[in-house]
């Protein structure tokens, strides 16, 4: 799935891959980032980056609960 965001300066282009990186049964999401996208800085951007532009993979916390009460948690492990 490939989908364009802009909104102000934020301009980017991503592409989101569900898959189970640690298989335990729950999907987990990459996220692939390379650039930005137009002729702004990254300084420039609404929502600027907390350092560089870089593909990440989230890992997927669900927590089921014993009354069936779920809680869904995205953990960043790129750097695991």
């Amino acid at each position: 799935m490939i989908a364009a965001v802009s909104g102000g300066y934020v301009r980017g282009l991503l592409a989101l891959a569900l898959l189970d990186h640690d298989g335990d049964g729950d999907l987990d999401v990459f996220v692939a980032q390379g650039q930005m996208l137009g002729k702004k800085a990254l300084s420039e951007a609404l929502y600027p980056p907390q350092g560089p532009l870089k593909s990440r993979l989230y890992r997927n916390d669900l927590e089921v609960q014993s009354d069936g009460t779920r809680t869904l948690r995205f953990i960043d492990v790129t750097d695991a």
